[in-house]
């Protein structure tokens, strides 16, 4: 069979009308259209079930970047269709971290510089935002209008990337431990040419050699040239020994280090022959020269030899149980892994697994499963299908498969969910030998997940439908992005009004400084939450009051994003709190008002009792005084009589020894019983002290008449020294205490000051209230305690500057008065200029404490406490 193309056409062919037609094979362009058709599909079969993305990327000379062509692996590997990679290569490459976007760039223009090859391997931020590492590997070609296109495969090696990681972590795991054993962990090889090399040294070689392990590494002599010459040959002859044998290889020699040191080395090693001839020995040399020592400090004894062989073997021991309880603390760690992990031969048989496979297929231990396949386990048949097949293609394929999520029926008949990997295991050749598998049970997570969408579905509807205002606002700019109804009801919004609109334009401006505070502490995180009363503008412009209570909404990475609000309207409670605040403000009012009248009249009252007390306390005195008076007059007129008496006896007594110098027995006697010197001596002291007694007695009474001043008019001329004097007599016995510690000193400094047209006792009373209240605080402190007084009269010319303490001793300045003596009394018209224009100034001090501030305002208060 062939196919033709045919073409007729209508002719004139001598006068008659005929047709013409031709045909021409097209066997072969129908064939290989065919034949195109089946390569594209096959093309993009091939495409869509490769790991990763194919991809064409092109570079222009104006620097435009595009893909003429990626297959469908882009939805898997970048998240985006193939449309919109097509249509824009800044959306594929945007997608590329930042730390890694550089290297990009450098190896697209590297590529397009050489035409090499471009490789690249980075990290991708997906769209979802997910960081996936990826591989990106093409061949450029340059098009005749200088444009160069990419050919090439971009696949998803984040798997690689973490096991890159983890044997990154194992090799350092190795490293510390090779560090601490003791002695020198290394690798020999020896080639089938003779040539040998060191491939692997730990860095124990250090103190036992004193070498570095990259010195050894780059020449092998560098050790053999410490062997001591005694010892070289037979240390060489084991070696063979071992190489022809693969026997172990154990050895004692010697070696001198580089500083001199003579050390006894003990070698262990186990050779391996590898596919071109060459021997590789793993071992370990340790540091016996202690034991050597002691052996030749003991000679040969047995025991000596014995207890060091034990020591060895011990040692040896130790690290056999150390190496068995490694290999156990490993089938621990897989064993208790939550993943199940299960490994087989090319031909998909179990060569091993861990507990939780075992279990999870029905058995007790993993050697039972040891040479079982997927066809003696409890799956359904096609899933034994799918297994195998799968496991076939990985091997086949030599490629690592991630990831697949699958169904599997468990043995006791349960449905569960499965996230599947799958590994080729290689030999030292890179030939795939063998597949690792690895399973997670994702079923709880899968149904969490569909518990999330159920609770997401809840909190939507209480959001919804709760009966106070809910609204949640972005955490960076404020801005609303979701109200609840009751949120617009309260502020008669429309929600498509609210949403977009900053939770702060709501608020009215005399409260916005406080919310504002609130929120800022809030997101800085030194609250966890507010609460707070505050006005805000509905959409009728009207004043909302509200009950605000805010807090933070988390991520999913545990940073805060949102501000959650709860607003209650309070705006009738807040009328009605006004309202009574109103009212309180009027009944504390009028509460001050009744105060302020109960407090004048107790004044009234306290002013009234204390004029009579005064009243009655000056009758009380001037009696007191002139009952006094009366007998201390009589016995002070009778006294020097007394006196005058005594002498005249003591005369004539003096005449009578003197006449009778020889008195009889008798009067002997009683001179002496009554001791007449003594009375001759004594009695006139006795007398004298009778007088000042009553002397004291006298101005006692006088300064009593002074204080009360009843027996003279109200206002008169007084002398004010002698008001002092007497205030100062009557509280003598408070000033000159018994010890000299407790003692008060007065300091007077009288000026010469006129009479004064006064009330002597009130005066007087003055005195005696200021001195006493000084008394009272200078009792309570420790020395010095003392009481000045001093008194002087101010001149016309100087009275204005009385105020500034003019002509005023500066120990006396802040007790100077500021007052102006006001004569209004019609008996002093006629007194002289000097009492019409002088003053007279009066300045008491003590060395106490002073008055608070609180205290002057009170000074003039009757009843106010003493001490003050």
């Amino acid at each position: 069979m062939f196919w033709v193309k045919m073409s007729v056409r209508s002719i004139n062919f001598n006068g008659e009308l005929a047709t013409l037609s031709a045909f021409y094979d097209i066997t072969d362009r129908v064939e290989a259209e065919a034949a195109l058709r089946a390569s594209e599909a096959k093309f993009k079969k091939l495409a869509a079930n490769l790991p990763g993305m194919i991809y064409q990327f092109q570079l222009e000379t104006d620097g435009t970047m595009s893909f003429p062509y990626v297959s469908s692996g882009c939805r898997k590997l970048w998240e985006l269709e193939p449309e919109v990679l097509r249509s824009s290569a800044m959306q594929a490459i945007e997608t590329i971290h930042p730390d890694d976007r550089p290297n990009f760039e450098t190896a697209v223009a590297t590529s397009a510089k050489t035409l090499n090859p471009c490789r690249w391997e980075g990290r991708l931020v997906l769209p979802s935002g997910k960081t996936k590492w990826v591989s990106w590997e093409s061949r450029p070609e340059k098009n005749e209008n200088g444009d160069i296109i990419w050919d090439g495969l971009s696949i998803d090696i984040s798997d690689r990337k973490q096991a890159e990681l983890a044997l990154q972590q194992s090799e350092a795991k190795f490293q510390k431990l090779a560090a601490n054993v003791p002695g020198m962990i290394y690798q020999f090889l020896l080639k089938p040419d003779g040539y040998n090399e060191f491939v692997y040294v730990s860095n124990g070689c250090r103190e036992m050699y004193e070498l570095e392990p990259q010195e050894i590494k780059n020449n092998s002599d560098a050790i053999w040239s410490l062997v001591h010459p005694e010892d070289r040959k037979h240390l060489e002859e084991s070696i063979a020994i071992s190489a022809k044998t693969l026997k172990p290889w154990k050895h004692e020699w010697r070696h001198v280090t580089p500083s001199g040191k003579l050390k006894w080395i003990r070698g262990i090693s186990r050779p391996e022959k590898q596919p071109d001839g060459s021997i590789l020995w793993d071992g370990l040399t340790i540091d016996i020269s202690d034991r050597k020592l002691a052996e030749i400090a003991l000679g040969q004894s047995k025991i000596a030899l014995q207890q060091v062989n034990q020591e060895l073997e011990h040692r040896v021991k130790e690290r056999t149980r150390a190496l068995q309880a490694s290999q156990q603390m490993l089938w621990l760690v897989i064993n208790n892994i939550p993943q199940f992990i299960v490994w087989k031969d090319r031909n998909s048989v179990f060569l091993g697994c861990n507990q939780n496979f075992a279990e999870k297929a029905g058995f007790n231990h993993p050697a039972e499963l040891i040479g079982l396949s997927d066809l003696d386990m409890p799956w359904r048949p096609e899933e034994t299908e799918f297994f195998r097949a799968w496991d076939q293609r990985v091997i086949e394929t030599n490629t690592p498969e991630y990831h697949i999520i699958e169904p599997q029926m468990q043995a006791d008949g349960t449905q569960r969910w499965l996230d599947a990997n799958k590994i080729p295991l290689h030999d030292s050749h890179g030939n795939a030998v063998g597949i690792l598998c690895s399973f997670e049970d994702i079923t709880e997570r899968l149904l969490l997940e569909a518990k999330v969408t159920e609770s997401e579905e809840i909190f939507r509807k209480i959001f919804e439908d709760a009966p106070i205002g809910i609204d949640l606002a972005n955490l960076e700019d404020g801005k609303l992005v979701r109200v609840n109804k009751a949120y617009c009801s309260i502020l008669g919004y429309d929600a498509s009004e609210l949403l977009g609109k900053k939770f702060t334009d709501l608020v009215h401006p005399e409260d916005l400084e406080k919310t504002m505070q609130a929120a800022a502490d809030l997101a800085r995180g030194e609250t966890s939450s507010y609460r707070l009363e505050k006005r805000l503008i509905s959409a009728a412009k009207n004043i909302v009051w509200v009950n605000v209570t805010a807090t933070l909404i988390q991520g999913s990475e545990g940073k805060p994003i949102y501000s959650l609000g709860m607003i209650e309207n309070i705006t009738e409670r807040k009328v009605s709190e006004a309202a009574l605040m109103a009212s309180e403000a009027q009944l504390r009012k009028q509460t001050v008002q009744l105060q302020e009248a109960c407090e004048q009249l107790k004044q009234a009252q306290i002013q009234l009792v204390q004029s009579e007390k005064m009243s009655s306390l000056g009758q009380m005195v001037a009696g007191i005084a002139h009952e006094i008076n009366n007998p201390a007059t009589f016995i002070n007129g009778n006294i020097s009589h007394t006196y005058h008496y005594f002498q005249d006896l003591i005369d004539i007594l003096n005449l009578y020894q003197q006449s009778y110098q020889q008195p009889t027995p008798e009067i002997v006697e009683k001179i002496k019983e009554v001791d007449l010197e003594f009375l001759k001596e004594d009695l006139p002291k006795m007398l004298n002290s009778m007088s000042k007694g009553v002397e004291r007695i006298g101005k006692i009474v006088l300064s009593l008449r002074n204080f009360s001043r009843l027996d003279e008019a109200e206002m008169k001329f007084a002398n004010l020294h002698e008001g002092i004097d007497s205030t100062l007599l009557i509280l003598q016995h408070r000033l000159k205490n018994n010890s000299q510690k407790d003692r008060i000193k007065i300091v007077k400094q009288y000026g010469e000051i006129p009479k004064v047209y006064c009330c002597a006792g009130q005066l007087n009373q003055v005195f005696l209230n200021i001195i006493s209240n000084a008394i009272d605080v200078l009792e309570e402190q420790p020395q010095p305690r003392t009481i000045a007084i001093r008194t002087f009269a101010i001149r016309k010319q100087a009275a204005a500057g009385v105020g500034q303490h003019a002509h005023i001793p500066r120990e006396f300045s802040e007790l100077a008065p500021t007052g102006t003596l006001k004569n209004s009394d019609p008996i002093a018209s006629s007194l002289n200029q000097l009492i019409e224009s002088d003053r007279i100034v009066i300045c008491i001090a003590d060395s106490g404490p002073g008055m608070t501030e609180n205290i002057r305002k009170r000074v003039f208060d009757p009843f106010l406490p003493p001490n003050r």
